[in-house]
């Protein structure tokens, strides 16, 4: 988990690494039996979702076209 984590160009932040962790354990919570623990998962999805979002808006109003596809992929 903590490889590629620095401020290169090319690695990713702490943050993000613990982000894409969040993100692969609530997807793993859809494949298990009905409960309530979907809909949290759902919307912490939504969540990360809405983050993608603004990080490539900022990275487009900001000019840094090269750090887009530093967003943290959902699926």
């Amino acid at each position: 988990m903590f490889e590629n984590v620095g401020n290169n160009p090319g690695d990713k932040t702490i943050e993000d690494r613990f982000f894409e962790q969040e993100v692969k354990m609530n997807l793993n919570s859809f494949m298990r039996q009905f409960g309530y623990g979907v809909f949290y998962s759902f919307l912490k999805l939504k969540e990360q979702e809405n983050r993608n979002i603004i990080w490539i808006s900022e990275c487009v109003a900001q000019k840094h076209r090269a750090r887009i596809d530093n967003y943290i992929q959902i699926m």
